[in-house]
């Protein structure tokens, strides 16, 4: 059994909070480098604190050993030049393509621990920062019926430790979005069996988070996308999976902001508001949405 792992950081900032998400990065291709050298950029500029790395690290069938050979080629090649760390979740691929093999979640554990800047003390976790708490969730293992009650313990464990004035989630599989996989309950657009439909997903959401956490962010679909929640998730979403290529995008919700582009989502947390801002394929401001809090 995994054991749970609650990492705490006291940090203190002397400017405001600012980090990145961005997933579905492992593919060591040109998009992936252009989205790299704009993250690098803008975080000299903006000072960024640390990233959200959302999942889907090496493509397409995840790493064969902690010390594979790929961990270089489709993650350190990019990103080890950067002055800050990466919080990271599991995504689809990094278990494999269509066999999905949990070992290889333990070789992501056991190359965090070599790599300090790549960050995964286990599959699920939490940490504050600021005045933020974030909570990490491993949603390949939700959607496959497993460590459901784990995570749903860390959830409700975090809560009650925490005074947090925000509650920040992610994981790679999204709850809502516009792209080709869509809402989690029904994946594809298709009736699908729970284990690939997302609806264990999206009953986890609904009876842990929804309601009590501010934001969103995951990977899974390659676009840039800020939805509002709906009548039975209050919340907001971000969908950041364009870390190295992009995908189409549908009328399926509504939305604050959607782009079929390469890049990835700054985000700036102020004592009463934070701002989202998606960043594009240069790193300018393709769109900021804010959110406040009394």
């Amino acid at each position: 059994m995994i054991h749970l792992l609650f990492v705490f950081l006291s940090l203190a900032y002397s400017q405001n909070l600012v980090f990145s998400a961005l997933g579905d990065t492992g593919m060591d291709n040109s998009g992936q480098a252009i989205v790299a050298e704009n993250l690098k950029l803008v975080c000299q500029q903006e000072n960024c604190n640390f990233g959200l790395m959302l999942g889907d690290i090496i493509y397409k069938t995840g790493p064969k050993s902690a010390e594979d050979e790929q961990f270089y080629h489709k993650y350190e090649k990019y990103y080890s030049d950067l002055d800050f760390p990466f919080y990271s979740v599991l995504g689809n691929h990094d278990y494999g393509l269509l066999a999905r093999s949990y070992k290889k979640a333990d070789y992501y554990l056991e190359y965090a621990k070599t790599n300090p800047q790549f960050l995964l003390p286990n599959l699920y976790y939490y940490f504050e920062a600021g005045d933020v708490l974030f909570i990490a969730l491993d949603t390949n293992r939700i959607m496959n019926g497993k460590l459901i009650k784990e995570q749903a313990a860390m959830i409700k464990q975090a809560l009650k430790n925490s005074s947090a004035k925000w509650v920040l989630v992610y994981g790679h599989h999204p709850y809502l979005s516009n792209g080709p996989h869509g809402n989690a309950g029904r994946y594809e657009d298709l009736p699908l069996p729970p284990v690939l439909s997302g609806k264990r997903i999206k009953k986890f959401f609904d009876q842990h988070l929804c309601g009590k956490m501010d934001v969103y962010y995951s990977g899974h679909d390659h676009s840039l996308q800020i939805l509002p929640g709906n009548e039975g998730c209050a919340a907001d979403f971000v969908v950041s999976g364009a870390g190295a290529e992009a995908s189409s995008l549908f009328d399926r919700n509504p939305v604050y902001f959607m782009v079929k582009e390469i890049g990835f989502v700054l985000t700036k947390v102020y004592d009463n508001y934070l701002s989202l801002e998606v960043r594009g394929i240069e790193g300018s401001i393709l769109h900021t949405h804010e959110i406040t809090k009394d």
